[in-house]
């Protein structure tokens, strides 16, 4: 399967986009807004953006970020959105390039996802992710960089 990932300043809000943003899937199981109590809610100190293309056609966006907190314990956050060709394996696969990007730059990155969001988690713990958290109705799992 050619899936590649494309590092780009930020991702733009195009029409695909806001079409994706409008999926019952992805509205119900991302949390855009999410924020734990007590919690500075500022943007992250540090982002990087990544698009996912299969076969050169745009099918989604990858965000790996972090807040003082994660800086201070060489953590980030990772979000996957895939607005197209979902159940292929493109995810799994636009993640596991993604964490060899990280390789000797993190120490670990970790993923929040919907306890409910069955698709996902699966895709993470075939990445190596495993469970860490459960913080209110979602799972946080977590991928460690192995020497």
């Amino acid at each position: 399967m050619d899936i590649t990932i494309k590092k780009t300043e930020e991702a733009p809000v195009d029409e695909r986009r806001r079409v994706w943003s409008r999926d019952p899937l992805i509205r119900r199981f991302l949390s855009w807004g999410h924020q734990e109590e007590g919690k500075d809610s500022s943007r992250p100190e540090f982002i990087h953006h990544f698009e996912v293309y299969l076969k050169n056609r745009l099918v989604g966006d990858v965000r790996v970020f972090g807040d003082r907190g994660d800086m201070k314990k060489n953590m980030a956050q990772l979000i996957v959105v895939l607005g197209e060709s979902r159940g292929m394996g493109v995810g799994s696969r636009a993640v596991g390039l993604v964490l060899e990007r990280f390789r000797g730059i993190y120490k670990a990155i970790y993923c929040r996802v919907n306890r409910y969001n069955i698709a996902s988690i699966r895709m993470l713990r075939q990445n190596g992710f495993i469970f860490n958290n459960l913080v209110g109705n979602e799972f946080i799992l977590e991928h460690e960089y192995k020497e």
